[in-house]
């Protein structure tokens, strides 16, 4: 029985303070970025990964690429692929370069990972 768990939160590239406003569309270079977050575990065991929405296709991506790290997975109502991802009539109007400057950060680099 465990007493203790050490919760680590990660922005995604663009979100956040990591590299806010510039999205990195590539999974595998997001996992990339991550994976030294695991190195640095000191745990005994190997780390847990929660992820949501495309957070779910990049912990995969993670156990792919680097599965000496991760114990297991955990997915909340997950994206299966961006590129799989609806592509609403907004999100065109929002890609529009009048229209970006109106949009929150988070908003417009969402947009712009899904539109590719």
């Amino acid at each position: 029985m465990y007493t203790q768990a050490r919760l680590v939160s990660v922005d995604r590239p663009g979100f956040g303070k990591s590299n806010l406003g510039r999205p990195e569309r590539s999974l595998q270079r997001q996992a990339a970025s991550i994976a030294p977050v695991l190195q640095n575990n000191n745990a005994a065991k190997r780390a847990i990964l929660v992820g949501h929405s495309l957070g779910g296709p990049l912990i995969v991506r993670l156990a792919i690429d680097y599965p000496e790290l991760v114990g297991g997975l955990i997915l909340v109502a997950p994206s299966v692929d961006p590129a799989l991802e609806p592509k609403e009539w907004y999100r065109k109007v929002g890609n529009f370069a009048l229209v970006r400057p109106l949009l929150p950060v988070e908003i417009d680099v969402s947009n712009q990972e899904i539109c590719l």
